[in-house]
């Protein structure tokens, strides 16, 4: 069954938030916008429901990643963050006695990213997003050179991947489209700031302390008094949920939680919006229930006066 003749009679609008809720690029036609749609639920078709996914907030000092798998609601199986110089740097054989050759920063790079790799695909999973690297940040006019390592490594974890022959698929996601994603579509942009992160952090902060909004499974144990304690000891709380040093910062830990949701999310709806063709369901209403479940996820920034919705979405 080809679902372009039903997509091509919603309207532009409806493409356009689709496109969005399925994480894909908003095209300017409705043709095109039609064809991506299409292009995404090919990918959808391929996982199961019970998809693992492994998302990757990228570093070398702070190499963050989440693992969860696909039950009543995403379930996390691994979240950590690792010094990849610390983890792998020891096993590393140089072939020059320059910390600084060619030769040997580009191997030492590649030898990170093959056991890297190597470790977190263990499992198996189904669907990894990899967070992609701006080689320019805070509009500056040159590149640094810490920024271009994180460049290359990302690459070369590309390139590790596909040589170990995963039948993962890997979708490259940047921060940028990863926080509109849970946020930026949603409110007045006055309202954001100039700190992301902190919302980013306070978002995943509210899930962790409500388990009535929390949009996965988390196993390990908070204090029960989470929910009133200040942003470092929540902080401090998380890292010793994981097992981790209270001195970690949580901002790479919390990005690789939403990569994990984000792509969670995005395949849900992909095979919502199938299932809603395939029974000839009401589009634009399936966009306004997913909306507006979404937003229920959103709430309390909104209610803390973290954020500030936009009209249309203030009375849904």
């Amino acid at each position: 069954m080809t679902f372009a003749p039903r997509l091509l009679q919603c309207s532009a609008d409806t493409l356009a938030q689709l496109s969005i809720l399925c994480g894909l690029p908003v095209q300017s036609t409705k043709a095109a916008r039609t064809q991506s749609l299409l292009d995404g639920l090919k990918i959808g078709a391929k996982l199961p429901t019970n998809m693992r996914v492994l998302a990757v907030d990228m570093g070398i000092k702070n190499f963050s990643y989440c693992q969860t798998v696909a039950k009543s609601k995403p379930t996390i199986e691994k979240w950590t963050k690792v010094d990849l110089n610390n983890e792998y740097g020891a096993t590393f054989k140089a072939l020059t006695s320059d910390p600084g050759s060619l030769i040997d920063s580009r191997r030492y790079l590649s030898h990170l990213a093959y056991n890297i790799v190597s470790t977190i695909i263990k499992d198996k999973p189904h669907l990894i997003m990899v967070e992609t690297q701006r080689t320019r940040s805070n509009n500056m006019n040159s590149t640094l050179p810490n920024v271009l390592l994180n460049y290359t490594l990302e690459n070369m974890i590309y390139a590790v991947l596909y040589t170990l022959k995963t039948d993962a698929v890997i979708i490259p996601m940047n921060a940028n489209n990863m926080i509109s994603f849970w946020l930026n579509r949603f409110v007045d942009k006055k309202s954001l700031g100039s700190n992301p992160k902190k919302l980013r952090i306070k978002l995943a902060f509210e899930w962790l302390a409500r388990e009535d909004l929390r949009p996965f499974i988390f196993h390990n144990s908070l204090p029960p008094d989470f929910s009133s304690l200040s942003t470092p000891n929540k902080s401090r709380a998380l890292l010793n949920a994981l097992q981790m040093s209270p001195k970690e910062k949580v901002d790479d830990l919390i990005d690789s939680l939403l990569y994990a949701l984000t792509a969670n999310e995005i395949v849900t709806n992909q095979k919502k919006l199938a299932r809603a063709l395939e029974q000839d369901q009401d589009i634009a209403a399936l966009v306004h229930n997913l909306n507006q479940n979404h937003l229920r996820l959103i709430s309390r920034l909104a209610a803390d006066g973290d954020v500030t919705l936009a009209k249309i979405y203030a009375n849904m």
